[in-house]
């Protein structure tokens, strides 16, 4: 008799420093693993790094008696797992475009130079000269919509824009912006997709903001933006320029 309380004393022993029990009218027992670091101490129960808490199919998780249920994507950012469709939506978003991409441009008809306001003030992408003249200048940027773009959102082409110079301001000075869509598999343009009418220039900088009809646009997409300014000098003494600054695209994004 002796030598069976002693063999299962011996293993409650062996129990207890494997499990840690709380009882109370009701017995709950949980396994206290290191490897796992699943933990009973006081009132909580820890499951840390590695650990796995796992309730079969018909269980219930509940605290002081209420079952507490979580949706995917709550259990997903416990997870430590969030897709881009969780998290909030950021309205308009900026995306710079460099001013080099102005005037680096293959075709030979971007802005003519980037060069110092008024000599003195910030850097701006300036067009041809108009000069007892009506002067066009084109300049085509791509912008690859990324990643977090959210399909169908919002998208404007935004920049600060003028004229300059001390020459006789005629009847055209207008900033007009093309947008398409390039089928990247062909090179193939799409039809217009800048919802904005033609702009007219100012002897100041004034926000410029064209919206691109957005409706069937994914991210990945590549959009094809020509920018066109057209500037008339009457007096033939001096010249004009229209110049640009601050060049960007406006996205809805997630991520």
């Amino acid at each position: 008799m002796k030598k069976t309380i002693g063999i299962l004393t011996a293993l409650m022993v062996l129990v207890v420093s494997a499990y840690a029990i709380k009882v109370d009218s009701t017995m709950y027992v949980y396994l206290e693993d290191a490897a796992q670091n699943i933990i009973w101490s006081g009132d909580s129960l820890s499951v840390g790094n590695n650990g796995v808490l796992d309730i079969k199919s018909g269980g219930a998780f509940k605290i002081a008696g209420t079952q507490v249920t979580a949706t995917a994507a709550e259990l997903n950012a416990v997870a430590g797992g969030v897709s881009r469709s969780e998290i909030t939506e950021d309205a308009l978003a900026a995306y710079h475009i460099p001013l080099g991409q102005f005037y680096n441009c293959l075709n030979g008809t971007g802005m003519a130079s980037l060069d110092k306001m008024d000599g003195t003030g910030a850097y701006v992408a300036q067009s041809t000269a108009a000069n007892n003249s009506t002067d066009t200048t084109n300049v085509v940027i791509q912008f690859r919509l990324p990643a977090e773009y959210v399909a169908a959102g919002d998208v404007q082409f935004t920049c600060y824009s003028r004229y300059a110079g001390t020459g006789v301001v005629g009847a055209t000075k207008t900033f007009d912006v093309v947008a398409k869509e390039v089928t990247q598999s062909t090179g193939a343009l799409g039809a217009d997709i800048c919802a904005t009418a033609v702009k007219t220039l100012t002897n100041a900088f004034a926000a410029e903001t064209f919206t691109i009809t957005a409706t069937s646009l994914v991210a990945g997409d590549l959009i094809e933006l020509t920018i066109t300014t057209e500037l008339q000098e009457t007096g033939g003494m001096a010249d004009l320029k229209a110049e640009i600054l601050s060049p960007k695209m406006l996205l809805d994004i997630q991520g």
